[in-house]
């Protein structure tokens, strides 16, 4: 029977394009699931960082499904989860938007004579390009801002001070008094005096 680290496989449970999905136990006796990512697509550029990413990912997450062991830098990359808390091997592909296929239950169990694991039908197909990252860069939603129509149009008040954008509320600016009208042509007469306030000088 095949194994992989200290896990031996018992039987396969299901497939998807990058890889499989194999029950397997441990030293101990404790049963796992087995994710294990194909040579192929391990050696395509960006699986294996995505199935090591995803497999991380998925182990932080409050709730997430850790794994027990795994060893990314193997030919064919593999994560074992303990079965009690689920089918991990399963979610992990699907996290990684791959589209798995149980083996029917009949044959999950089943081995042929020499003790090798069923064949499963159909080559899986070629990962047309690396899957989507779970953590990176943020990927754009929609399309680049669009130019506004028209012409800017100036604005009127004293410029704001650089210390005042970081205060908070920005200041309100009165607008200035308008200019004071021109005298009437042709009136000379000296403006009158201001009344000075306060006693007489001697």
């Amino acid at each position: 029977m095949q194994s992989v680290g200290p896990y031996r496989f018992t039987h396969m449970l299901g497939t998807c394009p990058v890889g499989k999905a194999w029950a397997a136990i441990d030293e101990q006796g404790r049963f796992v699931t087995v994710a294990v990512l194909d040579a192929a697509a391990a050696n395509t550029p960006g699986w294996r960082e995505a199935f090591t990413g995803t497999a991380n990912a998925m182990s932080q997450r409050p709730g997430g499904e850790a794994f027990a062991y795994a060893d990314f830098f193997a030919d064919e990359p593999w994560a074992a989860y303990p079965a009690e808390s689920g089918p991990g091997a399963e979610k992990l592909f699907r996290a990684l938007g791959q589209e798995y296929h149980p083996v029917p239950t009949a044959q999950a169990g089943a081995t042929k004579q020499d003790d090798s694991p069923e064949p499963v039908s159909g080559v899986p197909r070629q990962p047309s390009g690396p899957p989507q990252s779970v953590s990176g860069p943020p990927h754009p939603v929609s399309a680049p801002p669009q130019p506004v129509s028209g012409v800017p149009q100036p604005t009127s008040g004293a410029p704001i001070a650089p210390w005042a954008l970081h205060s908070g509320a920005l200041p309100s600016v009165p607008p200035a008094p308008p200019p004071a009208p021109a005298p009437p042509p042709g009136d000379d007469a000296p403006p009158s005096p201001a009344p000075v306030s306060g006693a007489p000088m001697d």
